[in-house]
């Protein structure tokens, strides 16, 4: 691999990286009781006496991020992102129906365990469960 797509792959992750994190606590809601805050991981222990949170905005946010381990969600999908860059690198050599065929098949897989590991449970219901979590906290 050359040095310039190299560096380009690498910039290209942190940038992801960072953008996905910068989104995440840009959408971050904090929780204004310890129900709203159970969806976000945060626990009734997070909250004083008279009902407020602790912490400060950002602090709640990185409490919930790594609580929740969204850090495993953002690295699944800036690999898909860089996988992506990496093979839009190659499409000179490898050609377009191969350029397409890895970046959609590298970014179902990727994509698709992340829906796995983090969505997977005994009382899976499909749409409506990935509606209810994309509610929670934002």
């Amino acid at each position: 691999m050359h040095k310039k797509t190299t560096y380009f792959l690498i910039v290209l992750f942190l940038v992801a990286f960072l953008g996905y994190t910068a989104f995440d606590r840009m959408t971050f809601k904090v929780p204004q009781n310890p129900t709203e805050g159970a969806s976000c991981d945060i626990t009734p222990g997070d909250f004083t006496n008279t009902g407020q949170i602790k912490y400060s905005a950002n602090e709640t946010w990185w409490i919930s991020f790594t609580r929740k381990e969204e850090y495993l969600s953002a690295f699944s999908a800036v690999l898909a992102i860089t996988f992506m860059g990496y093979a839009l690198t190659k499409l000179r050599q490898i050609g377009t129906a191969a350029t397409t065929g890895g970046v959609v098949g590298g970014s179902i897989l990727v994509v698709g365990w992340t829906w796995h590991y983090k969505y997977r449970s005994d009382t899976w219901s499909g749409a409506s469960h990935w509606l209810r979590y994309a509610e929670r906290c934002r």
